[in-house]
């Protein structure tokens, strides 16, 4: 039993790892697009903008 909880513990972990790998890259993708679409941008950067350079 003891096994079994460590073995789904570190599931978790790797589970949340690639979760978090996915949500990082998303970020990026998103800067990049809004660095190519720089001139689309209003002056005053929008939430997302906001967003992205908090995290």
């Amino acid at each position: 039993m003891p096994l079994f909880s460590v073995e789904s513990e570190v599931l978790k972990v790797k589970h949340s790892a690639v979760s978090y790998q996915l949500l990082m890259l998303g970020k990026v993708k998103a800067i990049e697009k809004l660095r190519k679409n720089k001139k689309l941008l209003p002056k005053s950067p929008s939430p997302t903008l906001q967003v992205i350079i908090h995290y």
